[in-house]
């Protein structure tokens, strides 16, 4: 994952995993939108006790910040 121009653009199946892990379709979206939504996610997958779940995505939500600082 890159940002763009304030835009996140999404390498080879990435745009999948986040659509899969949202459980929702994704157009142009901005870093800091789709970090909020990432940190929800987690939220929800702790409060129903899919710990293992929460602890990926909070690794996919991590992987943003990281795209940030590039």
């Amino acid at each position: 994952m890159r940002i763009v121009t304030g835009w996140v653009e999404f390498e080879e199946q990435e745009q999948a995993c986040w659509e899969t892990l949202l459980e929702r379709k994704l157009g142009a979206i901005t870093p800091t939108l789709l970090r909020e939504l990432g940190e929800s996610r987690v939220r929800e997958l702790v409060d129903e006790g899919y710990l293992m779940w929460a602890k990926m995505a909070a690794q996919q939500v991590s992987d943003i910040l990281n795209s940030l600082l590039q």
